[in-house]
């Protein structure tokens, strides 16, 4: 239960910034990115994640919002093809809720995977602990025993 509530907050969030986003390429125009993101713009990345969304059209869109990727490409095609807002913001909302529903599953069950979505060992053993302070103490011991 808890896994979907939390996924979907993420995509939400996720969205409420690429609904800003949005904003700014309908107000300034997709050129904007090519201008404010040179590298992104001109990566072999872009061009892949645009011959996706080209070839397979909304489908294509929801698999590159639920890669662990920037969603710019996503938003610039959606404003390119005459896609409504709330179109574009609805791939993001279920792009981004499938990544995070995949997330929350690997975490669950293999959560070494998470590599694969640039998260570093380190920092998933250093949020265990925070979510578990007392698992690392000797047997025995609680809080109550270190004050």
């Amino acid at each position: 239960k808890m896994m979907g509530s939390t996924a979907f907050a993420n995509a939400f969030g996720a969205t409420i910034g690429s609904a800003a986003l949005l904003f700014l390429l309908r107000s300034q125009g997709v050129e904007m990115i090519s201008e404010q993101f040179p590298t992104v713009f001109n990566s072999p990345a872009w061009a892949k994640m645009m011959a996706i969304m080209q070839g397979y059209g909304i489908a294509g869109m929801v698999g590159v919002a639920a890669l662990p990727l920037i969603l710019h490409p996503i938003l610039a095609f959606g404003v390119l093809s005459g896609m409504s807002n709330t179109a574009i913001l609805a791939v993001v909302l279920l792009g981004r809720t499938i990544k995070y529903l995949v997330m929350a599953y690997i975490t669950t069950t293999a959560p070494t995977a998470l590599k694969y979505f640039g998260i570093s060992a380190s920092l998933f053993e250093m949020a265990a602990a925070a979510a578990h302070p007392n698992a690392l103490q000797p047997a025995g011991q609680s809080d109550q025993a270190n004050n």
